[in-house]
């Protein structure tokens, strides 16, 4: 099943809804490839990334699941 990456774009916190819960492990990248250590934390299969300290742009989530590999582009923009 696809995760479900919500809102995008954001204006600092985004939710990914993911069925698999064991085992997943997640990384978010800026377009130029550098890892940004978001806060993470997640109940039951949904997880909440705050990205609110990070400069508007694109991000890249990459998640890793018993099931294989996905990318999401998240945007976020602050609305300033």
């Amino acid at each position: 099943e696809e995760p479900l990456v919500f809102p995008n774009p954001t204006e600092g916190i985004v939710y990914v809804a993911i069925a698999t819960d064991p085992g997943i492990s997640m990384t978010i990248t800026d377009f130029q490839g550098s890892v940004v250590n978001a806060a993470t934390d997640h109940t039951n299969g949904l997880y909440r990334i705050n990205l609110g300290s990070f400069a508007d742009g694109p991000y890249l989530l990459h998640l890793r699941t018993p099931d294989g590999t996905s990318v999401h582009k998240i945007i976020k923009n602050a609305g300033h």
